[in-house]
């Protein structure tokens, strides 16, 4: 396997990568890709996407899935009928999910969630495709593993010895690629959870309004505009704490979205 450069980085960072196809009509936009506990590990994924020849688009599950099949939240179809196997939810996809639930008009249910997760979620000509805000792997927020990685000297600044060295160099660039993807696909909607980078999301959109979803008590927040005839919504991320039921308050969200589709 070849090693991980500063080259290879900057052209992974500069890629708009998908789960499910761009064609698919709605889109979860997250802010970063889990995974990166280590080097080694954040390592392994850049590299072999550059040697599987840089595909921009992959599949959580069904035909051409490259994701673990038989794991804990994407079970095989066939070992999801046994009886005693099911899959475990995802904390931020079953919540992607009770949106999609909410667009759709139908009720709220876990079971629901379940099927979509194991067998539609990102996947080819399905309901939804997922993207990210900022490509490289990470633990979490407080993580950082890229300053590892030995300068090459071919630009004058290192943009990965910080994350915050990262985000600021990345984020305009991310931007304006995120805004030429909605105006060449168009999705019906494309829902952004990314809430603590509202200030650089808002300037895509047309019109922007805070959104109501009748939950005084829940302290989740969102504003919903558009972008052309794609609606678009920047939202509170599962993994945020926030007083309230999340299951609601993300169905409430797709709700809200279905008004906004209904009314054009």
């Amino acid at each position: 396997m070849s090693a991980l450069t500063h080259a290879l980085l900057r052209d992974y960072s500069d890629s708009f990568r998908s789960f499910g196809d761009l064609d698919n009509k709605i889109w979860f936009l997250d802010l970063e890709e889990g995974g990166g506990r280590s080097l080694e590990k954040a390592a392994s994924k850049i590299v072999s996407w550059h040697e599987a020849g840089r595909t921009d688009v992959s599949y959580l599950s069904g035909p051409g899935a490259d994701t673990q099949s038989g794991s804990d939240y994407l079970p095989k179809p066939s070992a999801q009928a046994k009886p005693g196997v099911q899959a475990k939810l995802h904390k931020t996809w079953s919540n992607q999910l009770r949106v999609l639930l909410g667009i759709q008009g139908a009720p709220l249910s876990n079971d629901a969630v379940r099927e979509l997760q194991v067998a539609q979620h990102g996947t080819a000509g399905g309901p939804t495709c997922l993207l990210e805000l900022f490509p490289l792997p990470c633990k979490n927020a407080g993580s950082w593993v890229y300053d590892q990685v030995p300068f090459d000297d071919a630009v004058a600044n290192n943009d990965f010895a910080s994350r915050q060295g990262y985000y600021t160099a990345y984020l305009p660039r991310r931007i304006e690629k995120l805004k030429a993807l909605i105006d060449t696909h168009k999705p019906e909607a494309l829902v952004c959870m990314t809430w603590a980078d509202r200030d650089a999301l808002i300037p895509l959109l047309d019109s922007v309004e805070e959104i109501d979803l009748g939950m005084p008590k829940c302290t989740g927040n969102a504003i919903i505009g558009k972008r052309g005839s794609t609606v678009v919504v920047i939202c509170t991320h599962p993994a945020t704490r926030f007083r309230g039921s999340n299951n609601h308050f993300y169905h409430e969200i797709g709700n809200a979205i279905r008004r906004q589709m209904e009314a054009k």
